[in-house]
């Protein structure tokens, strides 16, 4: 089972970041971030669905048989991928033998274009050999690599531990199960609304602005809990704020990741910051668990959950002063359209 874990974590995490950067470059630049965030409202809306089936599933199917249906969907996706996809024109054409399918590409975005432009299919190779982990730490990208991977560590461990142990955590506070249940679907629901109104935000507001307001109100929420007593009125519409907060955060950190960087190296920094976050993501529930076993009551435990996101909003805040960070266009300053 850990050995199948880990191979599936292979696959599924070595996706995101190919999907965000193919997104980022196939979208037109006045929609990228609205793209990206939308993307990855996928993830929590997965989870919402399942938490709402699979116990259903389970009883009816066995668990074998989930684990078919795990299997056979993403193959499906796959096959709609190899057929509809479209390969990355900037990785295309590091290579003058892939002139034919560019022009393919081009033609199906652009049917007037009767020429395409020199530039488009000139020879790659120095930029084929560039995007190594060096690139995201010279030239000065080293202060924004840096402060990116640290929110995102931070806001993942904070998604796992939230997603793994708070109905544990309701359970130890003398709530029933079914109450956690419905919290962590509340939750989901939350992440559905934050990543689907993320984009238009940042381009509002920008992204950076955005994101500190998310982290501040993720801080307030939780020292809010701390000091409440554990019922509906206050625990529902919490975790459906909090899934929209840290859930549209991690979208909107995605969709950061993908403008910080080149288009040569975005795959390569994109999926650097989600490999660092991962380390939250492993992290979140490891303390929940080490807390629980402590003996730990829920006002500790909600007063430990401020630590990581007084991180993420410093680190935040230091990346806005960061005048490297500015150099990136955004969606609205750029004037190159598909």
């Amino acid at each position: 089972m850990l050995v199948l874990r880990f191979l599936t974590g292979i696959g599924l995490g070595g996706a995101i970041p190919n999907l965000v950067a193919l997104i980022s470059e196939y979208s037109p630049r006045r929609y990228s971030r609205s793209a990206v965030t939308l993307l990855f409202c996928g993830m929590p809306l997965g989870a919402m669905l399942a938490g709402l089936t699979v116990d259903q599933l389970l009883h009816t199917l066995g668990w074998q048989n989930l684990f078919l249906i795990g299997g056979a969907l993403p193959l499906l996706v796959a096959g709609a991928v190899v057929w509809r996809l479209p390969e990355s024109v900037e990785f295309l054409s590091r290579k003058p033998s892939n002139r034919d399918a560019v022009s393919a590409i081009i033609q199906r975005l652009a049917p007037g274009l009767t020429e395409l432009p020199a530039s488009i299919t000139r020879a790659r190779a120095e930029v084929a050999a560039s995007t190594s982990l060096g690139r995201l730490f010279t030239g000065g990208m080293w202060r924004r690599t840096l402060l990116l991977w640290l929110p995102y560590a931070m806001n993942l461990l904070i998604l796992y531990f939230i997603m793994s142990w708070i109905p544990t955590v309701l359970v130890a506070a003398h709530a029933p199960l079914s109450l956690g249940i419905r919290a962590i679907i509340l939750f989901s629901l939350g992440g559905v609304i934050g990543s689907v109104i993320q984009g238009a935000m940042m381009n509002r507001w920008g992204a950076a602005n955005v994101l500190t307001t998310e982290f501040a109100g993720y801080l307030a929420i939780v020292l809010a809990l701390s000091q409440l007593p554990v019922s509906l009125y206050s625990l529902f519409p919490a975790m459906l704020m909090l899934g929209v907060l840290v859930q549209g955060a991690q979208a909107g950190l995605n969709a950061l990741a993908a403008e910080l960087y080149p288009q040569e190296i975005r795959s390569t920094g994109v999926g650097w910051a989600l490999g660092v976050g991962r380390v939250g993501s492993i992290t979140g529930p490891v303390c929940g668990g080490l807390m629980l076993a402590a003996g730990w009551v829920l006002t500790e435990i909600l007063s430990a959950a401020l630590v990581p996101g007084i991180i993420a909003l410093t680190a935040i805040t230091l990346l806005r002063l960061d005048p490297a960070s500015k150099q990136q266009p955004t969606p609205s300053q750029s004037v190159t359209h598909h």
